[in-house]
């Protein structure tokens, strides 16, 4: 989405003829973004407990007990899909947006992270000869965390460029073919 934050769009969005969405002298055009564009999502969950305990063990002699524990999800699906900006007068493709004309990707993330606090503490108050406040305390404290965390990234080599086959105003896909030991199978269809 940085297009988009950063390259609102200029006037006009469309070519002469409508027909295609404008290059907008390489800004983003964000409303082409808006509707040609995959959809991303990003889901954030997020819990946080606190647990407090104040006992008084005998006269003067205090135990405190706090604990913290706060549970994260995030689910992230990251959609890059290839559509290409037109020149002015329809005559051809300008560049881009998103994505590589050939590569189109998707990567999916999924996070779960749990932190834990742990502090006790005994503390002890004293009044000696009606003048005489003492007080001592001595505790500890432990933190942890887990975290699990599992990316992957498929892409999907195929083009969008002008062939100069047209169908009902969307543009036939180009075959293309990858050199040898690239990992990405050949596919003249697009995602």
């Amino acid at each position: 989405m940085v297009e988009t934050i950063f390259g609102m769009p200029n006037h006009p969005i469309y070519t002469l003829g409508g027909q295609h969405f404008f290059a907008q002298g390489g800004w983003g055009n964000a409303l082409a973004q808006a509707q040609e564009a995959a959809t991303a999502h990003f889901n954030t969950r997020s819990v946080g407990t606190n647990f407090k305990a104040i006992v008084d063990v005998v006269e003067g002699l205090k135990l405190n007990l706090q604990a913290g524990i706060d549970y994260r999800t995030q689910n992230n699906t990251d959609i890059g899909k290839s559509f290409p900006l037109y020149k002015w007068d329809n005559s051809g493709v300008v560049y881009y947006s998103i994505a590589n004309p050939d590569q189109n990707w998707v990567t999916k993330s999924d996070s779960e992270g749990t932190h834990r606090n742990y502090i006790g503490y005994l503390q002890y108050s004293k009044l000696f000869a009606d003048k005489h406040q003492v007080e001592i305390m001595a505790g500890a404290s432990h933190e942890d965390s887990d975290i699990d965390q599992f990316t992957t990234r498929a892409e999907a080599t195929f083009s969008t460029r002008a062939c100069g086959d047209w169908d009902s105003d969307r543009l036939l896909p180009c075959p293309i073919t990858k050199p040898a030991g690239t990992g990405r199978s050949s596919r003249d269809s697009p995602v």
